[in-house]
């Protein structure tokens, strides 16, 4: 603890600083959600395939370390938790979420005896050490810990120090797993579908569990039970693409155009098409466009649908929109190109026909854990459009697919010398679905934002600490622990003036008209707060400021004189000969019956009382 003199009669202190990280490197923890463990409940989930299955319980439960190795998209993840779930009660599971370049025991945050924890190692190769380390660690600490590994990754000396703890994992049985899932669903009705010999192709492909639940989804949506339609939209319509993909280059771009807008403005549409054929080097003169086919011909040679002023694919194939864009990506030389054009497109077009090209954009990244996708939707939209962004992002960062990936990069995106766009939006999205839905994260993020902000008065960074301390009030304590740490200080203090600037954040800190104020300690923190607000040069006119609106506050009537009289005047006592203290006199004789007056008597006597104790 560290201690700073303040005019308030004592000394002010404050404890229980939590930990923060300063690195790339480190591991965060997060709670599973109850609806993560939906497809874990008995009578929904379905064993894995595989003879290692069996096994798996009572290798867990002998070394506390399980290796689950299987592809991306086999129902890994939920396997592992139905393991951990049945080993350590529901309640106490949790996932480690690390941002490091090589896994290391040493990174492990505290965790709780008896509890489950699930590691993602899908894009790292365990080292011998990190095995052996984590096999002592889970077993002093007497909790479970299940590894996903894939194929590709999981060898050398680490898998093998493991191998006696791994086992092979298989998608469950196709088949059974949709039924479930639509029994989940409540769409009983539809099951009698999956006995249809229409569906014996697709039995036999032995589908990964993944896709089988994308199957038991397009059955549930499906406007009607037609199995071949049903069939053709589970394989992305590839029979009538076939068949109907135009051949002229200028039609198919319409399609695409119309796949990432689809149910836009007619006039996007075409926009994003031209746009797109400039592009692809594709040039038209003004002759060429009025001496080819009209608009409404090439259209609908695209089987794109007008509704007055709307366009769309059709929309009897249900799905096709999201599959010609799936199959548009699948150009894999040319994503770079398609990327920056759909950006460029939800930078521009009106707002709700952006939002749907941003939507399109977010399913691809999300389908193929697309990481330049996010990035060019940060770059692209974080200035001019950026609640789209953060919508986009905020959706992203809560995905099961690539929601870790996502939360990651909110956190290394402040590491370096962030732009004020770039810590705005993150604190956005930080008050937003991620902070409701991961508050102790979305603080971490935070803290940096705060920590990095170029202008500490950023209205984007103050509506993020007042939203989330709204939600969670336990932050209050967390950001006067701030200013009591050297690396954090600066984020207290931005954190602070955060919530003292704003009539909602003035309540949190000092309760209901002020009534905390009453308690010595909650005085005590705040003059220690704004002292150290003042103190510093870049964020002395934010303090400023914020004194100004704790005054409005006061004078409206919103918060107790006699208190805020003893913390205003304490505060501004060491300023009654600077700068600080002329800004906030008044342009007129001084009255005791003005509340601002009275302040300035206040600091006034204590500076006097202050200077007598030091010259005695």
């Amino acid at each position: 603890m560290t201690s700073l003199e303040v005019y308030d009669g004592g000394t002010a202190f404050v404890a229980g600083i939590q930990n923060f990280h300063y690195g790339e490197d480190f591991v965060e923890i997060r709670d599973v959600l109850s609806e993560e463990l939906a497809a874990c409940a008995d009578g929904r989930f379905i064993d894995p395939t595989g003879e290692d299955w069996a096994s798996a319980p009572n290798l867990l439960r002998g070394h506390q370390v399980l290796v689950l190795l299987g592809d991306t998209g086999t129902g890994r993840r939920t396997a592992g938790l139905r393991l951990l779930q049945d080993l350590c009660d529901s309640k106490r599971l949790h996932e480690f979420e690390p941002t490091w370049s090589r896994p290391q025991v040493r990174l492990l945050p505290p965790v709780a005896k008896g509890h489950g924890y699930l590691l993602d190692l899908s894009e790292h190769r365990p080292s011998e050490d990190f095995s052996r380390d984590l096999l002592a660690w889970a077993r002093n600490r007497h909790v479970a810990v299940v590894i996903l590994g894939a194929p590709n990754t999981w060898e050398g000396p680490g898998a093998d120090r493991l191998k006696e703890q791994t086992v092979l994992h298989f998608s469950p049985n196709a088949l059974e797993l949709v039924q479930q899932e639509l029994l989940a669903f409540g769409s009983n009705d539809r099951t009698y579908l999956l006995h249809s010999h229409a569906f014996a192709d697709v039995w036999d492909s032995n589908p990964k569990a993944a896709d089988a639940c994308r199957l038991a989804r397009i059955i549930r949506d499906a406007p009607d039970p037609d199995v071949e339609r049903i069939i053709a939209e589970y394989g992305d319509w590839e029979s009538w693409l076939s068949a109907n993909f135009p051949g002229d280059l200028e039609i198919r771009v319409l399609l695409w155009s119309a796949a990432f807008c689809d149910g836009g403005r007619r006039s996007s549409v075409l926009d994003m098409a031209e746009d797109l054929l400039r592009r692809l080097g594709y040039s038209q003169e003004p002759a060429d466009i009025l001496g080819g086919r009209f608009t409404s011909q090439r259209l609908k040679d695209a089987a794109v649908e007008r509704y007055g002023d709307r366009v769309r694919l059709s929309p009897t194939h249900h799905g096709l929109a999201s599959a010609v864009r799936r199959h548009l990506w699948d150009e894999a030389r040319l994503l770079d190109l398609l990327t920056a054009w759909a950006v460029d497109q939800a930078a521009r077009l009106p707002a709700d026909d952006a939002e749907r090209v941003v939507d399109a954009l977010l399913d691809l990244a999300l389908l193929y854990r697309d990481t330049k996708i996010i990035n060019r939707l940060r770059d692209g939209l974080m200035t001019e459009r950026r609640p789209l962004a953060v919508q986009a992002l905020a959706r992203a960062a809560l995905d099961p697919r690539l929601g870790r990936y996502v939360r990651s990069r909110l956190y290394t995106w402040l590491t370096g010398a962030p732009s004020q766009s770039l810590v705005d939006l993150v604190a956005d999205i930080c008050a937003g679905p991620f902070g409701e839905h991961e508050p102790d994260m979305a603080l971490v993020r935070l803290h940096w934002a705060a920590l990095k902000t170029p202008d500490p008065g950023s209205e984007a960074v103050a509506r993020a600490f007042v939203t989330l301390a709204t939600a969670q009030p336990k932050i209050i304590e967390k950001v006067f622990a701030w200013l009591d740490t050297v690396k954090s200080e600066r984020a207290g203090i931005v954190a602070f003036l955060s919530l003292a600037s704003s009539g909602s954040g003035v309540a949190l800190l000092c309760g209901k008209h002020g009534q905390a104020l009453a308690d010595r300690i909650v005085r005590q923190s705040i003059i220690l707060a704004f002292c150290r607000s003042l103190t510093f040069t870049e964020t002395r006119m934010v303090a400023q400021a914020a004194i100004e609106a704790w005054v409005n506050l006061v004078e409206g009537e919103h918060l107790s004189a006699d208190a805020s009289e003893e913390v205003l005047g304490a505060v501004l006592a060491p300023w009654v000969r600077d700068d600080v203290i002329s800004s906030f006199l008044p342009k007129r004789p001084l009255n005791p019956t003005y509340f601002r007056d009275r302040v300035f008597a206040r600091a006034v006597q204590l500076s006097q009382e202050s200077a007598r104790v030091q010259g005695e």
